[in-house]
């Protein structure tokens, strides 16, 4: 006999509050991501470095004027490799 509190199944219960989660998965594995401002901007830099072209600067800023090192593009070349890419248009 399973246990029950207050003559509810407690895997029921458990399942029923996971529905919303698991369909929200199924919805968002599929999609292909959106990228726009400065995550675009960063998944090119990104793309760039993976493909041969070496920054010498970091994200560029207001003003004029780049951040120093571009250690943050280097770093995100293996996941760049791994997943093939932002498949956005």
């Amino acid at each position: 006999m399973p246990f029950t509190v207050a003559g509810v199944n407690r895997r029921r219960t458990l399942l029923l509050a996971l529905a919303p989660l698991v369909l929200l998965a199924v919805r968002f594995l599929g999609r292909t991501p959106l990228l726009d401002g400065d995550s675009s901007l960063f998944a090119l830099a990104v793309r760039d470095t993976a493909h041969g072209s070496f920054p010498l600067t970091g994200f560029y800023s207001r003003y004029g004027w780049s951040h120093p090192g571009p250690i943050a593009f280097y770093a995100f070349v293996p996941f760049h490799w791994i997943s093939g890419g932002p498949r956005g248009g």
